[in-house]
């Protein structure tokens, strides 16, 4: 029983840095569709910043919300990546 135990801590304590290391790389980004073309959507978000995703079903104007992953570079924007889009 003690070795479950110890095993299920050691479970939650790694499950607990894998989340707050997700936490800490993802944002969520809000974006206008500009422009589509074969399947690529080209969006604006606030900041002026130009991003394309593949993805169907997007219109011209479409306000979207992007999850966005960091790469690990607080500091420097251009090298993130779009895991996901949705419309809003």
């Amino acid at each position: 029983m003690k070795t479950l135990k110890k095993i299920a801590i050691i479970t939650f304590v790694i499950a607990l840095f894998y989340f707050s290391a997700w936490i800490e790389s993802h944002y969520t980004r809000k974006a206008t569709v500009i422009k589509i073309k074969n399947n690529v959507v080209t969006v604006i978000d606030d900041s002026n910043n130009v991003w394309d995703f593949e993805g169907e079903n997007f219109y011209i104007n479409d306000e979207v919300e992007l999850l966005m992953n960091n790469s690990q570079t607080d500091c420097y924007i251009f090298d993130d990546i779009i895991e996901n889009a949705k419309k809003i």
